[in-house]
C-alpha cells in the first residue's frame, strides 16, 4: 500500500509492504496496528523498522468524528517520501471524506 491511512476498530495491516502511510490507533488484541510486513517512511507503532519511520502520535485534527485530517504540528507532515512517488492533493482523502491539509493521502 501507499500512501495510505488506516485507522478504525480492529487490526491495522497483516503482511504487505507499507509506504508513506499512517498505521494508528487500531484496536485488535494482538498486534493492532500490524503484524508482519515492512514499513517504510510512515508513521506507526511499535517501532517497525524499515526506513524513514516515526512512531510519533500523527496528531489528527479530531479521529473520534472522523476527521484525519493532519494538525499543522503532525509530526507527519514533511516526512521524507519515497522517490518516485510524489504525493499531490486528492479528491478526498478516503473513506472520512475529509480532504487533507497538505500533500498527503490517506485511505
Amino acid at each position: 500500500m501507499d500512501r495510505c491511512r488506516d485507522e478504525h476498530p480492529g487490526g491495522g495491516a497483516f503482511y504487505g509492504t507499507l509506504n508513506n502511510c499512517i498505521v494508528y490507533f487500531n484496536s485488535a488484541a494482538s498486534s493492532p496496528n500490524y503484524s508482519w510486513g515492512a514499513f517504510n517512511y510512515s508513521c506507526t507503532t511499535p517501532y517497525p523498522g524499515g526506513t524513514g519511520n516515526i512512531t510519533n502520535d500523527p496528531q489528527f485534527v479530531n479521529a473520534a468524528a472522523g476527521d484525519y485530517r493532519l494538525l499543522s504540528n503532525s509530526p507527519c507532515n514533511d516526512l521524507t517520501i519515497l522517490e518516485g512517488s510524489a504525493l499531490s492533493e486528492p479528491s478526498s482523502s478516503g473513506r472520512d471524506g475529509a480532504r487533507p491539509s497538505k500533500k498527503q493521502t490517506f485511505l
